[in-house]
């Protein structure tokens, strides 16, 4: 029997292992003294010896690790502690003399390290004759656990063969095996006299357990039998409990069978109303995670481009009508228009992308917008608008781009020919619909075509932002026409086979109002005198727009802030030269910026007409201007002659709402209200 194997076993031993041992552990603790002491004299007796050979701050260094771990290695000490006193602290004190004889050994051990005399071949054979014997010794006194006795004889005899080895030589090679053939010598013996205690110690335990284990086992039986006529008792009481609780759950099952039912069918309705409002979420936490994005990068654009179109306004007003610089202005404002439709659309994922909403009637969009994309294609579009569809509440140029990107996912999707079918009707959703809109009035837009189709899996990306299987797309278009339906409380889905075509429907809130805005014809540019002040936070806008706002006849100042408008004001009123209007940038990054200036700035001049700049927002002002004291908005790009024709209507006309979009690539220009110089 391997008596290391006890080290491992812990509670899981049985009752004879535990008592073998214990017994193991108490034999070296008996002999434990002796061979402290022995260990003390070897050290004395090598210190003594290798004084002249060794450092002198080593040897001393080393005798006093021995001396102490020695001291505390002691049973007397370690045993005064109450964990380690008791019967069950036997695999404890049996790891502290295995973790101490480690501890010696590798202390031993190390004298082959830094103790080894390498100048004298006699006390190298001490050293070897020393460490021979110590593991001599444990050989007989800490045999009777085995992994104690390898604790101590491995560290210890082990570094100063492969040192002998290492050394070399016909001395150093002969003294390396004969401690090598020493060292299994003594593991074999301490082996040997291992099986020999354990079976010893083992015999004795079973001899003296007999006749207890005969004694116990009758008074087991017995109370055995006692035990078992009281469980059957148990048993019999606790059936008849269980029988009659068996009865009360079958009524209660019963009870309760119904009331499961119903909510099963009530969750399961629930779950389903879940699901699709989670994919409704999912579309709309990727648009809005993009449109933040999006929209920082329209802003900027739009800043940038503001410069370039009004500077290409500028220098067109200056050009010889008919000349190649006339004609190259031109054609580097369309390009400047084509970019302005790209940043619409960005702006459409962003916050700053609300609609701009007048009453519609969306018939005639339909058809102006869907005859531009498909002028020169050979797909066929057909209408299905009843004159009686009811008007609209939205912003005319988002929901014209809204059937562009749908006109233009058409005709790729035919590029040999086709018919596209419009149709438009009057519908009512009830309060449970499955678009998940509000209960009341809508018109419903359908635009069905006959191309490819779509697979499932491309149908459940297909209004995912910058999702595209058209080469050369941006994957902008349905995932913008998605967001822009959704911020006109409104909605899109689609209906697909591969090879059948595919059936776009948009919804749209139904207005009652009957009376269309009419839209003025553009004005002629415009001049003007007096002071305006312009604030912007980007240099290149402020001299831009100064530059158009000479050309026009007016002067100006500039400033970047809306703190450096108010105090530029208010000097201007003090000096007895006012400013005629004010055009504010509504976001400053890091300053105060049109919207809280404009607030004070009414305080300090209630009849101050201030027109909003902006090419972003994050608010509805340029929906409801007016409410925050604007006189006129400017959306970015624009160019003199917009600027002319704002400016005009402002000063003369400071109640009328004025406003100038960018133009859009389908159409000239978009509608805000009373806006009479689209163009």
């Amino acid at each position: 029997m391997d008596s290391g194997k006890h080290l491992h076993r812990g509670s899981n031993l049985s009752d004879l292992q535990n008592r073998l041992y214990a017994e193991q552990v108490e034999q070296i603790e008996k002999v434990f003294p002796l061979g402290l002491l022995a260990t003390l004299i070897n050290a004395t007796v090598l210190v003594v010896l290798f004084w002249e050979v060794t450092s002198h701050i080593r040897l001393p260094v080393w005798f006093f690790m021995i001396l102490v771990l020695t001291i505390l290695r002691h049973p007397k000490i370690y045993q005064k502690h109450p964990l380690l006193s008791g019967p069950s602290s036997l695999l404890f004190r049996g790891r502290i003399l295995m973790i101490g004889a480690g501890l010696s050994g590798i202390l031993w051990g190390s004298t082959a390290i830094f103790l080894f005399p390498e100048n004298s071949l006699v006390h190298q054979t001490f050293l070897a004759f020393i460490l021979g014997g110590m593991v001599a010794g444990a050989a007989g006194a800490y045999s009777v656990l085995m992994p104690v006795f390898f604790s101590f004889s491995f560290p210890a005899l082990v570094p100063l063969i492969i040192r002998f080895f290492i050394l070399g030589g016909k001395f150093h090679f002969s003294m390396g095996g004969v401690l090598l053939l020493f060292a299994l010598i003594m593991w074999g013996t301490a082996k040997r006299y291992n099986q020999t205690s354990t079976n010893n110690f083992a015999l004795r335990l079973r001899n003296s357990d007999l006749v207890t284990v005969l004694a116990e086992s009758k008074d087991r039986a017995e109370k055995f039998n006692e035990e078992l006529q009281q469980e059957i008792q148990t048993r019999k009481v606790a059936e008849e409990e269980l029988k009659k609780q068996e009865e009360q759950l079958a009524d209660l099952v019963e009870e309760r069978t119904a009331e499961l039912v119903e909510a099963h069918r009530e969750l399961q309705k629930e779950f389903d109303e879940r699901k699709r409002l989670e994919l409704e979420l999912i579309k709309s936490a990727k648009l809005e995670s993009l449109g933040v994005l999006a929209g920082g990068i329209a802003h900027d654009f739009n800043n940038l481009l503001t410069g370039i179109q009004g500077n290409i306004s500028l220098a067109t007003l200056d050009a010889v009508p008919g000349s190649p610089q006339e004609s190259t202005l031109k054609e580097a404002d369309k390009a400047c228009t084509r970019a302005t439709s790209l940043t619409h659309q960005l702006l459409t994922f962003s916050k700053g992308g609300n609609p701009v909403k007048t009453t519609l009637h969306i018939n005639e969009i339909i058809t102006e917008t869907a005859g531009f994309v498909l002028r020169g294609s050979n797909v066929k579009c057909v209408y299905h608008l009843p004159e009686d569809l009811w008007n609209v509440e939205a912003d005319e140029g988002q929901i014209g781009q809204v059937i562009q990107n749908l006109v233009i996912n058409a005709d790729h999707a035919m590029p040999k020919g086709g018919t596209l079918n419009v149709r438009g009707e009057n519908i009512h959703l009830d309060q449970e619909n499955p678009n998940g809109l509000p209960e009341g009035n809508y018109i419903r837009i359908t635009f069905r075509d006959e191309g490819c189709g779509i697979d499932g899996e491309d149908l459940s990306r297909i209004f995912d932002p910058y999702f595209t299987t058209r080469e050369g797309g941006n994957g902008l278009g349905l995932s913008s026409a998605y967001s822009i339906l959704q911020k006109h409380g409104g909605s899109i889905t689609v209906r697909s086979e591969p090879g059948k075509g595919a059936t776009f429907a948009i919804l749209l809130p139904a207005s009652m109002k009957k009376e269309l805005p009419t839209q003025p014809e553009r004005g002629s540019l415009s001049v003007g005198s007096g002071r305006i002040l312009v604030m912007d936070d980007e240099e290149l806008i402020r001299k831009t727009l100064s530059r158009m706002l000479e050309k026009l006849g007016y002067k100006t100042d500039g400033v970047g802030n809306g703190t450096e408008a108010l105090e530029s004001y208010r000097k201007a009123l003090q000096e007895g030269n006012p400013y005629r209007a004010v055009i504010m940038d509504l976001t400053i990054p890091g300053g105060m910026g049109g919207k809280e200036a404009v607030r004070k700035l009414l305080k300090i001049d209630p009849g101050a007409k201030v027109i909003v700049s902006s090419g972003y927002s994050q608010d509805e002002i340029l929906a409801e201007y007016r409410r925050y004291g604007f006189s006129g908005i400017m959306t970015k790009p624009y160019e003199t002659r917009k600027l002319s024709g704002v400016l005009e209507r402002v000063l003369q006309d400071s109640s009328a709402p004025v406003t100038a979009e960018p133009e859009d690539h389908h159409r000239q220009s978009q509608s805000f209200p009373d806006d009479p110089y689209q163009s």
